[in-house]
């Protein structure tokens, strides 16, 4: 557990980093305006002129949407949830709220804060001293594609900035709003408001973004385009795509995977509910997953890492493809993914492998990123990628709270080994 608090310091290091590189946006939204280049504008006249200069008015509008935080439970444990209508005539492609420390929390409360958590994460003296550097907070977010009238439930309530749940109500209970950030669509393009619950002001970003960006790459054309309304690519580059499609059910996923069968991606297949990946025959891999909470699937393309030692081999492997393409439409997930490997459930076997197969993904981006760190799409697509890191990580350590016979604990050790000598040989 102690890893996990690790982890959330992480995150709050990178934030700290990210806020002190991008000067667009001011990490105080009371100054946040239209433009960078008038930052320095703190009257309301002065704001509601920025948003009238490019807009005319602000899209959306905070009282447009009705939020509230409460207890619930999901997966058969307690949480803490948001949930929110849509009460604007737009269609919402992101929703957050930050929440901040509470200006008169005493101090009685925040050791009592601070011991529970050090209870929860089983963190040392030394760890919390170092949180304790940073003000308390918490934060909610979801990117669930909600069309005007409809409402979203569920979203999951977070300690700082979003990688640890939050269990507690009474937690919740020493912060309060800060900033609203609402993406919404309009004409194709997506734009972006803030709320400032201190100086109750909104504020419009001044960039705009396409709804739908299908890469530019070679690599665009590798794979089927899929049916959304939007699509996001955090990484187009000649060897690596990487791309989040929102408002996709599971059923249009399951549809898609088919789609990517029927063109060759058939190769050395893997996949479960919500899960796929495979190789087509000229060694292009494709990685997809389907995430329940967002509606939303990722997707990654490779492209081969030796195109003259792939070539060797098309024969065989379009031979492979066709056997395979064949099968494609009776099953969505391939039945050589159901074998029982003597002594090991398969669905124990099918959530390791899956779990090392997103760790080769990982590193194979983390040598990349390394190797450039300064290079802004690898800094995005590294944020998606320690999202991920986290949510894979929590699913591999469930099974080590349930129970394993001998061969599964064998197995379980083994993927863990190779996972980790792998995050060693990537972070050199």
């Amino acid at each position: 557990m102690r890893k996990k608090l690790c982890v959330l310091l992480l995150g709050l290091c990178l934030i700290s980093v990210s806020a002190c590189g991008n000067k667009e946006v001011s990490g105080n939204s009371e100054n946040a305006v239209a433009s960078s280049e008038e930052g320095d504008a703190e009257d309301e006249d002065t704001v509601e002129g920025e948003d009238e200069a490019e807009d005319g008015n602000i899209g959306i509008n905070i009282e447009d949407i009705a939020w509230e935080v409460d207890e619930g439970i999901v997966d058969g444990k307690r949480c803490v949830l948001l949930s929110y209508t849509n009460n604007s005539p737009c269609t919402i492609a992101g929703f957050e709220i930050t929440f901040k420390e509470r200006s008169d929390l005493t101090e009685e409360e925040k050791q009592a804060f601070y011991a529970d958590i050090q209870e929860m994460f089983e963190s040392d003296d030394e760890e919390i001293e170092e949180l304790k550097e940073y003000p308390i907070s918490m934060s909610a977010k979801t990117e669930r594609v909600t069309d005007a009238g409809e409402s979203v439930t569920n979203i999951t309530c977070s300690y700082y900035t979003g990688y640890y749940s939050l269990k507690d109500i009474n937690h919740y209970s020493l912060v309060e709003p800060d900033i609203a950030t609402v993406r919404y669509v309009d004409e194709d393009n997506i734009y972006t408001v803030y709320y400032d619950y201190s100086s109750g002001k909104h504020s419009a970003e001044s960039e705009t973004e396409a709804a739908y960006q299908w890469p530019q790459t070679d690599l665009g054309s590798k794979i089927p385009k899929p049916d959304v309304k939007i699509l996001e690519s955090s990484l187009d580059m000649e060897e690596l795509l990487m791309f989040d499609a929102y408002g996709m059910s599971l059923e249009q996923f399951d549809a898609y995977v088919k789609e990517c069968k029927s063109m060759g991606y058939t190769v050395d297949p893997s996949g479960y509910e919500g899960f796929y990946s495979a190789d087509n025959a000229e060694g292009y891999n494709i990685y997809l997953y389907y995430e329940e909470d967002d509606c939303a699937m990722s997707g990654t393309v490779e492209s081969p890492y030796d195109k003259d030692e792939e070539s060797s081999g098309d024969e065989e492997s379009a031979d492979t493809v066709s056997e395979d393409t064949e099968d494609a439409d009776s099953d969505t997930y391939p039945d050589s993914d159901k074998k029982t490997v003597a002594g090991i459930r398969p669905e124990f076997k099918e959530a390791m492998d899956s779990y090392e197969a997103f760790y080769d993904e990982y590193c194979d981006f983390m040598k990349k990123y390394n190797a450039n760190p300064s290079d802004r799409t690898l800094l995005d697509g590294y944020m998606d990628m320690l999202d991920r890191s986290v949510e894979m990580t929590e699913k591999f350590e469930a099974w080590d709270e349930g129970e394993m016979n001998d061969e599964e604990l064998k197995y379980y050790l083994d993927v863990n080994n190779r996972v980790s000598k792998k995050m060693i040989d990537a972070m050199k």
